[in-house]
């Protein structure tokens, strides 16, 4: 385990409540709950030493546990709200279990992510000596091509529209986060710093791998995938 004598975390975040999808963190994939999956992946990791779930509720602790996931304590209700960042929860982690130089974040919302992925993850995280690696994926718009809607229900261009392309093949190619691995160094979660910086380096996912489910009918698309892979 570990890379390179770095040792290395992973945290899975399960809390109970949900307001787009109730429990959704334990909602079926292929007939195992989504938490399932992820905690499978993240067994078969190369630099993982140790892997935790983070969760408020008892029945997402005891599916956990059941399939060799750690619980080592309940989050707290302050950190159990819809408005409960993933750093905040890290934070809290991280004061908790130390001696770690590596921390890896798996949401079970992504769970069509292989065990390759979180590892590529890891390894570039340590290569380029980064404050943190991420997943993306390519986006299938470009920002140039995306409109808000204002006050009187008009149509405002999220990007300037000045010298913009009008053919597709003449845009560059953009990334969105996916969601589905953040690697971070410990000593930079500590320091409360921000997930995402100007030297955070990503590892390219391809799209049917990508999904975040957060809605009934992400759900229904990734059990398709899931199904036909």
């Amino acid at each position: 385990m570990m890379i390179n004598g770095e040792k290395v975390l992973a945290i899975i975040p399960a809390r109970g409540g949900s307001v787009s999808l109730p429990r959704k963190n334990i909602l079926p994939l292929g007939g195992l709950p989504l938490i399932v999956h992820t905690i499978r992946q993240v067994k078969l990791s190369k630099y993982v030493d140790k892997f935790i779930c983070s969760t408020d509720d008892k029945e997402i602790k005891k599916i956990a546990e059941d399939n060799g996931c750690q619980v080592p304590f309940l989050r707290p209700k302050y950190l159990s709200k819809n408005t409960t960042t993933s750093q905040e929860v890290l934070f809290n982690i991280c004061k908790k279990i130390t001696n770690y130089n590596y921390v890896v974040l798996l949401q079970p919302t992504s769970p069509l992510r292989m065990t390759m992925d979180i590892d590529k993850t890891i390894e570039l995280c340590d290569q380029y000596n980064a404050s943190s690696s991420v997943t993306v994926s390519q986006a299938n718009k470009n920002p140039q091509w995306m409109y808000y809607l204002n006050k009187k229900n008009l149509l405002k261009p999220v990007l300037s529209q000045k010298n913009i392309k009008t053919r597709r093949q003449d845009l560059p190619d953009t990334y969105i986060l996916n969601g589905a691995v953040y690697v971070l160094k410990y000593n930079n979660i500590i320091a409360d710093k921000p997930f995402i910086s100007d030297d955070t380096v990503v590892n390219i996912m391809p799209i049917e791998r990508s999904i975040d489910i957060d809605t009934a009918l992400d759900l229904k698309i990734a059990n398709i995938i899931y199904k036909d892979n």
